[in-house]
């Protein structure tokens, strides 16, 4: 029992005992004594629940003045409880559907991992005429188209010229008999892959076949190709889509011979490209979704705080609405553009495997 209501419950016991005095008999003392706890409970409930709860809501409200009599007075019976006004309720859920993406989601363009093969012969051995005959001149475009019909025979597409293979294979050509040599690596290191490298040549797999001879024709170099196991595995690649022929008649260690270079490729170009505006407008779109994530969490945090008035609670409810509705709407375009990034990677990956 709280003693700022101990004279209102003693007034009520004496009450209760005064009346009982005037009974002698037990049933008549029960009767009392239950009287007198059911009246303790009622005046219980009142005070706490009517009178007191009237005199806190009044000062709490400031009705009435803590110096007021009335009020110095009731306070004698009813502790003062001072309550926070509870917030109403906010003039707009909280929507928290947030979204999540993450950067794991952005596929990786394969490193493309170059291939080259080279094969040499001497048509059959070095220096040496297939027939009595000083040789005619090589064609390079009827190279190619012997070269063509052997892949159609072997149902394989034809191989496109390429004007750049074309001059890598002069090169190679003239290097030969500049420096005196009949190889795939010149005496300085210099090769067919170094020199598409340096003329900006970006292919996939790149290889090449020389020879050095007098041929019957162009027919018969590249039969004498074809008869050579790694030559021929070059002119049969599946993976090649391009060639470059260069056949050039020349003076090699004090006789007059014919030294001819086939280069083939495949591009990167073949591949189908990707599109890096879409890359970077993802990284941009996700640069955007982090900032907003960022002032998601410190507007959830400041919702904590009890201080806050209906008003600014209520405003940030609706300031978190809103910029969900944005994030989540940017979450669905960082999808919608990753998906497409991602089949077009998968596609290039896919290409440059080399088969």
């Amino acid at each position: 029992m709280k003693r700022k209501t101990f004279l209102l419950y003693a007034l009520v016991v004496c009450v209760v005992i005064f009346a009982s005095l005037m009974f002698t008999k037990a049933d008549v003392f029960s009767y009392v004594k239950e009287s007198f706890n059911n009246t303790v409970n009622i005046v219980h409930e009142k005070i706490n629940n009517g009178f007191c709860n009237d005199y806190n809501t009044n000062i709490n409200n400031g009705i009435w003045k803590t110096d007021e009599f009335k009020s110095k007075f009731i306070n004698l019976f009813c502790e003062r409880i001072i309550e926070t006004p509870k917030k109403d309720i906010a003039t707009k859920e909280i929507v928290d559907e947030k979204l999540s993406f993450s950067t794991s989601s952005i596929a990786k363009i394969n490193t493309i991992q170059k291939v080259i093969t080279t094969s040499a012969t001497s048509s059959p051995k070095p220096l040496k005429s297939i027939s009595d005959n000083e040789g005619l001149k090589i064609s390079s475009n009827v190279i190619i188209y012997w070269t063509n019909i052997q892949r159609k025979e072997n149902n394989l597409p034809a191989l496109i010229e390429n004007t750049e293979l074309s001059k890598i294979a002069e090169i190679r050509v003239n290097d030969m008999f500049t420096n005196s040599y009949f190889q795939h690596v010149s005496p300085t290191g210099d090769s067919v892959s170094k020199i598409a490298d340096r003329s900006g040549v970006e292919y996939i797999i790149i290889g090449e076949n020389i020879a050095l001879g007098n041929f019957d024709s162009s027919r018969s170099l590249v039969d004498a190709w074809m008869n050579s196991e790694g030559h021929r595995a070059n002119i049969l690649n599946k993976n090649y889509t391009q060639i470059g022929v260069s056949s050039i008649d020349g003076i090699y260690e004090g006789r007059n011979v014919t030294i001819s270079a086939q280069v083939f490729d495949k591009p990167v170009s073949d591949c189908p490209a990707i599109n890096k505006d879409i890359k970077d407008q993802i990284d941009s779109f996700i640069l955007i979704k982090d900032n907003l994530k960022a002032d998601i969490n410190k507007i959830e945090l400041s919702l904590q705080d009890q201080n806050l008035s209906t008003a600014e609670y209520n405003s940030k409810i609706q300031q978190f609405n809103s910029i969900i509705g944005i994030y989540n709407n940017l979450i669905v375009k960082i999808k919608e553009l990753a998906d497409i990034y991602n089949k077009s990677v998968e596609r290039f990956n896919y290409c440059i495997v080399i088969k």
